[in-house]
Parts: structure tokens; C-alpha cells; sequence
């Protein structure tokens, strides 16, 4: 059996290559920020879910922060580790994730906006060039952790309206904390997107693409855009008004279009 797996910095998705209903999730990692410990965990975590883990062989990870050798490398030793019986293993990226499943084999833009946000251009095949993905809070603008860190900016008494009791109690929180986490933060994009037709949240989320596109070279268009992450996904009327000449494709989470596909 071939395990597939997707991950990124909130939660991993996995499941068997052609059976999409094995489909379950775990925490997430990156393969640049997070401890060898903590992959090793979730690993074991992933290991657990089945009762005779000698029955995979093959493993593909499509992990964020596994473009480079180094990460890479080092994600694909813990498969090993954890199980050690498989005799196949590869390790993308998430830009890959994303790529085959919007674009496929065709060039284009690709765009994955999730906690984090990056945007890349796809050969048919890999990301050739890479946009953006500067990490939080200065970059990965209009990604969850953004969104909500613009919110959280706002005048509190503005927001307030459009807050669970849930959430105004995690923004009081995250205002007295120093060094703010990205997954809690994203947590604070739902109002954002629940609300985006208000103006002042949509003038937000405006400002947060538009910081997002002055990532990308205007050196070339794109006929094809393939869009990833359940960001994306939600704000599809806002980015199909910024490429409004461009064909978009989205899809939430790769995991499905992979599963299928492999």
C-alpha cells in the first residue's frame, strides 16, 4: 500500500493512495520549523491508525518547508524511522501538493493561501520560481495568521460586533502575549471571512491581497492560476476580481485531487 500524506504547519491529511474514504488528520508540521521530535511524533501518531503498519511500502509527503535538500532530507529519514519497512519514499513540497493538483501538467501560477501564504510558477512538473512565503507575522500576507493579525490591529470596539464570545475572548488573549503564535492567530480569519462583506473587513482583506500581489513579478501574466488552501478557497470572488484574466482552479486541500490522482 502507498501512504500519502499532506502537511502544513496547522494539520497533516492522510490517507491510501486510490481509497480517499482512509482519509484522516493529525497535527501539522514544516519540515524548516518544526523539532525532528515533534515529526517523530506525529509520525508515530500516523503509524498508530493502522493495526499492521508493515503493510505500507511506499510512502509520498508533500510537506511544507520540504522544498530545499536539507529538510527534506531530514523528513525523509524520520519516514524511514518510523517505518522502517517501507522500501519506496519521496518527499515534496507543499508547492508540489498544490501544483498537481490545480494545474497538473500545465504551467501557471500557483497559490497556496492557508495559515501561511506563497505563490510560485509551475512548470507542468515543479516550482520554478517562488513568491512571497516570507513567514509571520511580516510576510504571508492574506493567509490566516495575516488576516487575523490585521484583525487583531483593529480598533477593538470596530470588531467586536463580529466576534463569538470565543473569539473576543481569544483576542484579549493574543493582545497580551508577546510573541504570537501563526495557528493561534489564523484562528482569528474566521471572522474575517464570515464577515467579509462589512467594509471595514472587507477593506482588510483588500489590503491584505494586495500586499499578497505586490509579492508576485509583473514581469509575466498567467493564463492558469491554480489556488490552494481553504483561504483561498474562501475568498474565490476576491482573487477572481484580481486575475480577472486568468482561469482559476481551487480546491481546499490537495489531499483529495493526490489521493485520486495517484
Amino acid at each position: 500500500m502507498m501512504l500519502i500524506g499532506e502537511s502544513g504547519a496547522t494539520k497533516s491529511s492522510w490517507g491510501i493512495a486510490g481509497k480517499p474514504e482512509t482519509l484522516f488528520t493529525t497535527r501539522g508540521f514544516r519540515g524548516t520549523q518544526s523539532t525532528s521530535e515533534d515529526i517523530y511524533k506525529i509520525l508515530q501518531e500516523v503509524k498508530e491508525q493502522f493495526e499492521t503498519a508493515s503493510s505500507i511500502n511506499e510512502i509520498h509527503l508533500f510537506c511544507s518547508g520540504c522544498l530545499t535538500d536539507e529538510p527534506n532530507q531530514r523528513v525523509r529519514s524520520l519516514l524511514h524511522q518510523v517505518f522502517p519497512s517501507i522500501r519506496n519514499s519521496a518527499v515534496y513540497s507543499d508547492l508540489h501538493a498544490a501544483g498537481i493538483s490545480t494545474l497538473k501538467n500545465h504551467t501557471g501560477l500557483g497559490i497556496i493561501l492557508g495559515t501561511g501564504s506563497v505563490a510560485f510558477e509551475w512548470d507542468g512538473r515543479n516550482p520554478v520560481r517562488v513568491f512571497g512565503g516570507k513567514g509571520f507575522p511580516g510576510g504571508d500576507f492574506a493567509g490566516g495568521a495575516d488576516l487575523g493579525l490585521r484583525l487583531l490591529q483593529c480598533d477593538h470596539k470596530e470588531i467586536i460586533s463580529f466576534l463569538t464570545k470565543d473569539e473576543y475572548e481569544l483576542v484579549q488573549q493574543l493582545t497580551s502575549k508577546k510573541q504570537l503564535i501563526p495557528g493561534e492567530v489564523g484562528q482569528l480569519a474566521k471572522p474575517v471571512i464570515r464577515n467579509k462583506q462589512n467594509p471595514l473587513l472587507k477593506k482588510l482583506i483588500t489590503r491584505a491581497l494586495i500586499d499578497f500581489m505586490a509579492e508576485i513579478p509583473s514581469d509575466r501574466a498567467y493564463s492558469r492560476i491554480g489556488v490552494s488552501g481553504s483561504i483561498g478557497t474562501f475568498l474565490q470572488d476576491e482573487l477572481q476580481e484580481f486575475f480577472h484574466s486568468s482561469t482559476l482552479f481551487f480546491t481546499p486541500s490537495p489531499i483529495h485531487s493526490l489521493l485520486t490522482q495517484s
